[in-house]
């Protein structure tokens, strides 16, 4: 028979040729499948027991099976209104088995739809990832150790160990200490440099007046109303920041000029043509020795730290204006 319904009687006719005829009874045949069911719910999650839900032939039975990290569970619901949910978390439709999901990492999801005829769908599958850690982040620079004066630039780098996103306009906060909790800059992160990415990086600009004796990134936080989460859902755990600026490496920022160097008294006139300078100035700066404006050349540092010497070439006969300049290792 094609399928379709169909009134079912028979007839019984005896010798004599009376006719007694059955009542009769309606049947339904169907031998087409259901349509394949769909999984609607997401298929990435942070929780650890997830409800899963979708779509099937309205009135169907619809069997879920779920495995994850080594056994699997069944699970059976019916399509009242086309529309199917379970919950992993209660055992209401589960029929067999015992869920063990991977609820960091992947697991699979079944679904196939039984009609009222016994006529069983395709089934439906969806890769099922759990995400439950939070991401944690870590900071670092790209500069090397040493001193750093007004208008360079330090990059700051925060590196979380998966995607992130920041949402809200107050962003995210990074602090910058001089090593000794105070702090020296707060850079901020917007939303649109924290998008669906690991890494964001930030640049600090030495400002006048700026000075650190060990730059330290100190803290991250969000600012109000702000939110950052990875791709699952699961908030971004701040207090797990681990920072190498600051602990291993030592960045000096250093604004303030050494003091002015003194060039100690030259005996006039003199017949020496090749005089030999002495100058105070900050022990281990770069000190340069001039005559009428024009540079003569180094001086060096003695075993005496802060004081400097310098002979000069044959200088002709002349009078001349000698004065030095102390520049630290910042550059000031």
């Amino acid at each position: 028979l094609v399928d379709g319904n169909y009134s079912v009687y028979a007839t019984s006719t005896d010798t004599a040729g009376n006719i007694a005829e059955s009542a009769a009874q309606d049947i339904i045949i169907d031998t087409v499948d259901p349509d394949l069911p769909t999984i609607s719910s997401a298929s990435l999650s942070n929780s650890a027991a997830p409800t899963l839900t979708g779509t099937a032939e309205v009135g169907s039975t619809v069997t879920v099976v779920v495995t994850g990290s080594s056994t699997g569970a069944t699970y059976t619901t019916t399509a009242t209104d086309g529309n199917w949910s379970i919950d992993t978390s209660s055992t209401a439709d589960l029929d067999s088995g015992t869920l063990a999901l991977n609820t960091n990492g992947s697991n699979t999801v079944s679904v196939t739809s039984t009609d009222a005829a016994g006529n069983v769908s395709a089934a439906a599958s969806q890769t099922l990832t759990l995400d439950t850690t939070d991401a944690t982040v870590s900071a670092s620079t790209d500069k090397a150790d040493g001193s750093y004066t007004v208008g360079e630039e330090i990059d700051i780098t925060l590196t979380f160990d998966e995607s992130v996103t920041l949402s809200g306009s107050a962003g995210l906060n990074i602090t910058l200490e001089d090593g000794s909790s105070t702090t020296v800059a707060t850079l901020n992160v917007t939303a649109a440099e924290l998008n669906g990415v690991s890494t964001v990086t930030k640049t600090y600009t030495v400002a006048a007046g700026d000075t650190a004796g060990d730059l330290t990134v100190s803290g991250v936080a969000l600012g109000t109303s702000a939110t950052l989460q990875d791709d699952a859902g699961n908030d971004a755990d701040l207090s797990s920041l681990t920072a190498t600026v600051g602990t291993s490496d030592a960045i000096v920022i250093d604004t303030t000029a050494p003091a002015t160097p003194t060039v100690a008294s030259i005996t006039t006139p003199d017949d020496d043509a090749t005089p030999t300078i002495t100058i105070t100035a900050e022990a281990g700066s770069t000190v340069a020795v001039y005559a009428n404006g024009v540079e003569l050349g180094k001086a060096t540092e003695t075993s005496t730290a802060g004081t400097f010497t310098y002979t000069s070439s044959t200088l002709v006969d002349g009078n001349y204006s000698v004065y030095a300049t102390s520049t630290d290792t910042a550059g000031n």
